[in-house]
């Protein structure tokens, strides 16, 4: 398929000056069957934490491995299509 879901979101990430100690990504996702919206929290580490897995929609290892969300052929079912906020 040829979109441009995920651009804006790695701009956004480019232009962040980000610290290192970031635990959670706030974006909006684009399914890709439907290519419907949703607003997101994705975990910046894989430590799970029983309390808080209701409100965590996705685990990454890394930030490098946040990006690779960005791409539409990124292996999973949705792309990042916005980043809100990485606190």
């Amino acid at each position: 398929m040829d979109n441009n879901y995920g651009t804006r979101a790695k701009s956004q990430i480019e232009s962040m000056k980000l610290q290192g100690n970031e635990t959670y990504c706030r974006c909006e996702i684009v399914w890709h069957d439907d290519e419907s919206a949703a607003i997101e929290t994705i975990k910046l580490n894989c430590s799970f934490d029983e309390s808080e897995d209701d409100d965590i929609f996705f685990y990454v290892s890394s930030i490098r491995a946040l990006k690779t969300l960005m791409e539409w052929d990124n292996g999973e079912d949705f792309t990042i299509n916005d980043i809100i906020e990485i606190y």
